[in-house]
């Protein structure tokens, strides 16, 4: 006797006592399912009702990051070629926005360990893995915070400008295999190349030798420049 002839009434008393993920699972095995088993966001039983009184009357009104922790673990999420490095194709739930994402957008460190997939932790450890969006908005890094993204595959590496406070992250490219992207002065290729103006800093930055540097080179040139244009406009017409 299978699933679909059972009466409805008594699928509904049996998946009372799921979990969110095998509900959602279970709505997927195939279109029947999907119509008969209560879904909180279009239900046969409850089609004609507003939006807003379906949700409220749902068992599963709103996925919670202990759901979406759950799904990761499906089999097209767990792409995962090493066990003990997350693959690039991987999927990861993060705790603060609740999305699944690819492996590129969380750095190595969340995804080892106990926030890892694999690793011994349990669910409430793995929901504290915050994608490096959801870091960047909540400032959990502070200024010159260099770290690797993305795994093994990618080889991604992320910096936090410390002096502007602008993300900037390197991706390993086929043709430059082998080649290190690997920034280590703390400072984002925007403000290394601005060797003529000075940075713009944090509240509260402590200026170095190089900004200072800088600044002489930048005013000094700013004085070459304005003699050269105050000769210029000094000479004779003719």
């Amino acid at each position: 006797m299978g699933l679909l002839m059972i009466p409805v009434e008594l699928l509904d008393e049996i998946t009372g006592y799921l979990s969110y993920s095998s509900w959602f699972a279970l709505s997927l095995t195939c279109r029947t399912l999907h119509t008969w088993i209560d879904n909180p966001y279009c239900t046969s039983k409850k089609r004609g009702k507003p939006l807003s009184e379906r949700l409220s009357q749902s068992r599963c009104p709103m996925i919670k990051p202990r759901d979406l922790f759950e799904i990761e673990m499906w089999p097209g999420y767990l792409r995962q070629a090493n066990i003990q490095m997350a693959h690039a194709h991987g999927y990861f739930a993060c705790g603060e926005c609740v999305r699944l994402r690819r492996a590129r957008h969380f750095t190595n460190a969340m995804m080892k360990r106990k926030r890892g997939k694999t690793g011994s932790g349990t669910i409430e450890q793995r929901s504290k893995r915050v994608c490096i969006q959801c870091c960047l908005r909540l400032g959990r890094f502070s200024p010159g915070t260099t770290f690797y993204f993305g795994g093994a595959e990618v080889r991604g590496y992320g910096i936090i400008c410390s002096r502007c406070l602008r993300y900037e992250e390197y991706v390993r490219h086929e043709e430059h295999e082998g080649y290190d992207y690997s920034n280590m002065s703390g400072t984002c290729g925007r403000c290394m190349s601005l060797n003529i103006m000075p940075a713009w800093h944090y509240p509260g930055y402590q200026k170095s030798a190089e900004d200072y540097h800088a600044e002489a080179r930048y005013y000094s040139q700013f004085a070459a420049y304005y003699s050269q244009f105050a000769a210029y406009y000094a000479r004779p017409p003719f």
